[in-house]
């Protein structure tokens, strides 16, 4: 049976994607409107009722802002001890319930098993997710602030891999919008993968296994489709020989479905 990945939001302005086999339906973040991701779902053919839960990588409100809407629902939201306490404080009395995983201690979610992957970022306790589905295995990788060897050790070899090419360091440099400050934060060992810095973690990452790698949480005023493209040029001239599909998503849109399955390439879908 095969594994579909569908990416429903991607950038600084949202992130949401959704993991599919047969009946089985997870999402990895909510950083859209439950409007959206409802609408996304429904041209999907996945019903609401039908998540397993949502599984949450950190407390930041691109991460998050439509998840209290969805547990109070009642879908089931994933996420470490910290990141509920910030969000119990922050959304008080209507705080869902939540279920609580161990950092790095694998739990069973349906018929997935799910690996938090502590990783170094601006938040109080972020995660990357490692899951296992159907006998393949899909990394979630964003928000990672550096390639730390615990990073590589467990997403070497994913057969899909969603990783953050955040920024080209010369175009936040001369960004005009951002105070200095917010810049030394992005560049930082707890911010974002530069696009130069992403390209030599994913020479480390892709391996023959490897089927497809997406390439998002693209910045939507320093980054660009053609500057990841040459960032990634090396990788991107050898894709073909080695079987392997790349998707770049484009930043700064929240509206488009990218689906990715382990049995052919990638497509782009608009939503109506």
């Amino acid at each position: 049976m095969s594994v579909t990945l569908s990416v429903l939001a991607s950038g600084s302005s949202g992130n949401c994607a959704l993991l599919r086999m047969g009946d089985f339906a997870l999402m990895i973040d909510a950083g859209v409107s439950a409007r959206r991701i409802t609408c996304a779902l429904q041209e999907l053919g996945v019903a609401l009722q039908a998540l397993c839960g949502v599984l949450i990588t950190h407390e930041h409100g691109d991460h998050v802002a439509g998840a209290l809407a969805l547990g109070r629902a009642g879908v089931p939201l994933y996420m470490n001890g910290q990141t509920f306490e910030v969000l119990r404080q922050k959304w008080g009395e209507r705080m869902p319930r939540a279920k609580i995983f161990q950092n790095g201690e694998v739990f069973n979610l349906g018929v997935a098993r799910v690996l938090p992957v502590p990783v170094a970022h601006d938040a109080y306790d972020p995660v990357a997710f490692r899951i296992e589905l159907g006998g393949r295995v899909i990394g979630f990788a964003t928000d990672i602030g550096h390639p730390s060897r615990l990073v590589v050790e467990r997403f070497r070899g994913c057969d899909i891999l969603v990783l953050e090419s955040n920024h080209d360091v010369g175009l936040l440099q001369a960004d005009g919008k951002r105070p200095w400050s917010v810049k030394q934060r992005i560049l930082s060992r707890h911010g974002h993968l530069s696009n130069e810095v992403a390209a030599r973690l994913a020479r480390e990452l892709v391996t023959e296994r490897t089927r497809h790698l997406v390439l998002g949480h693209l910045s939507g005023d320093c980054n660009s489709l053609d500057v990841v493209r040459e960032a990634f040029a090396a990788l991107l001239s050898q894709a073909d020989q080695r079987g392997l599909g790349v998707t770049v998503i484009e930043p700064g849109v929240v509206c488009w479905r990218h689906v990715v399955c382990d049995t052919q390439q990638g497509e782009c879908i608009p939503c109506r």
